[in-house]
């Protein structure tokens, strides 16, 4: 069964909607007080978003290999995606002295200097170097599951996804029995939640055991809400993530299951201005005041975001997708 793209719109909704949940948490937070002592520790938005985009890749994955039908042609499609718009962030970043990225590189410049090579490279944390914005790090894992399933490819073991996604949950659950970590924070819970995407592609394209989903379908859950159940104080303030990592997969779940409906076009065009949106958001938060009302202030910054991504997506992005897709059709 080959995946249309008319029945893949649904994931242009769901991204949209992602984006909007991450830029809405980081900008309540900001402005409102209630919103950080009173929703936060119980529902984490910016997480939920997360975890929905995480869904999303995980999901579409699978359909970008099937069509391009090689490593090679997938990772140059990857690398235009992915890091133009990437770099000009960093660098604007850098430039407009994002507060975040200054406390970071406060220092020698040497080490200053080392920190922003580390991070060009979008896999900064496996080199032992911060994050010049927290945000990067979904980016690092993002990275590190595209050469987890181009491994699982290359050694023609993509057919034992679903299996070994089930055995990851296994491992996971004993780990988080036995290891008294904060879980839920943990990339080793989020790259499973992205290959659970996987897995769901999987039942789409009708490949996946049934056994193996129906495993998966009851042990994710376990999976997410184990941090609680081990540490029943709840001392590392876990609660709003696994409330946020569960309800994500529930509302993927319903947006799959209702995936024939029409999307309606404004949530399909933030689906397609997503990245912008989640990378871009944070220069506008820097650079519009705060104003008298909250109201006005998270206005303002909604519509700023918006037109910084329309902007970004269509001078950045869909250049260097284009760019990347005649490269790899050049050398078919």
């Amino acid at each position: 069964m080959q995946p249309g793209s008319a029945r893949l719109d649904f994931l242009d909704g769901v991204r949209g909607i992602a984006a909007l949940a991450v830029v809405l948490g980081h900008a309540c937070t900001q402005i409102s007080a209630t919103f950080r002592t009173s929703i936060e520790p119980y529902f984490y938005l910016g997480s939920w978003g997360v975890v929905l985009f995480f869904l999303c890749s995980g999901f579409i994955l699978p359909v970008s290999l099937e069509r391009q039908g090689s490593l090679s042609s997938f990772w140059v499609r990857r690398f235009f995606r992915l890091f133009p718009l990437y770099w000009a962030n960093l660098i604007a970043i850098i430039a407009i002295g994002n507060a975040e990225a200054s406390r970071v590189l406060a220092g020698p410049p040497a080490r200053a200097g080392l920190i922003v090579l580390a991070n060009l490279t979008m896999f900064q944390a496996f080199l032992g170097a911060p994050h010049l914005m927290a945000l990067y790090w979904t980016l690092t894992l993002e990275l590190l599951f595209y050469i987890l399933i181009s491994l699982l490819f290359l050694l023609k073991l993509s057919a034992r996804f679903s299996s070994a996604t089930l055995v990851l949950i296994v491992i996971a659950i004993g780990a988080g029995l036995v290891l008294p970590l904060p879980f839920a924070f943990s990339y080793s819970t989020h790259l499973i939640l992205i290959l659970v995407g996987l897995v769901v592609y999987r039942h789409y394209s009708g490949t996946l055991h049934p056994g193996v989903g129906a495993a998966i379908a009851l042990l994710t859950p376990l999976l997410l809400v184990l941090p609680l159940l081990v540490d029943r104080g709840d001392s590392r303030g876990q609660l709003g993530w696994v409330v946020a990592q569960m309800a994500a997969c529930v509302c993927f779940g319903c947006a799959y299951l209702l995936r024939a409906r029409p999307i309606h076009p404004i949530l399909r065009y933030l689906g397609q201005i997503s990245y912008s949106i989640y990378l871009m958001h944070p220069i506008v938060l820097d650079l519009v005041p705060r104003m008298a009302s909250p109201a006005l202030t998270l206005l303002a910054w909604l519509v700023g975001v918006l037109l910084l991504a329309s902007a970004t997506y269509r001078w950045i992005e869909r250049p260097m997708i284009a760019w990347g897709k005649r490269l790899t059709q050049a050398h078919k």
